[in-house]
């Protein structure tokens, strides 16, 4: 997912940067669009599909820790979003509570991956 890679490389710019990320994210798979805001804050940034597909180029030496883990983690996700053959509709991210939400239009899932990649919460595909 081109955001996904978006979000990566703002975590790893900010942290080479020494400043704090925005904790929460939000992946719109429908019109491609990527979000973020930090907690307690009523203001967001957002790039619409267009910005997003100008940035995927971008290709960090070194990403940082946290782009690593979120990276790997999204691809254990999609790898168990395509056993089950469901896409979302968005993607939410949450850095501060630790959390990966899943949304098809209005319903919400909690993907957990447990350390040995035990999975809960995903239903198979209707």
């Amino acid at each position: 997912m081109q955001t996904m890679t978006v979000h990566a490389h703002f975590l790893t710019l900010a942290e080479q940067g020494g400043v704090t990320p925005p904790n929460q994210w939000r992946h719109d798979l429908v019109d491609g669009s990527l979000s973020f805001r930090y907690a307690g804050s009523p203001n967001s940034f957002a790039w619409d599909a267009e910005a997003i597909a100008s940035m995927t180029g971008i290709d960090d030496d070194e990403p940082s820790a946290a782009a690593r883990e979120l990276l790997v983690r999204w691809e254990a996700v999609e790898g168990l979003l395509a056993r089950t053959g469901r896409r979302p509709t968005v993607v939410l991210v949450d850095h501060d509570a630790d959390e990966l939400t899943l949304c098809w239009n209005d319903e919400k899932l909690a993907v957990i991956i447990g350390p040995d990649d035990e999975v809960a919460g995903l239903p198979e595909a209707a």
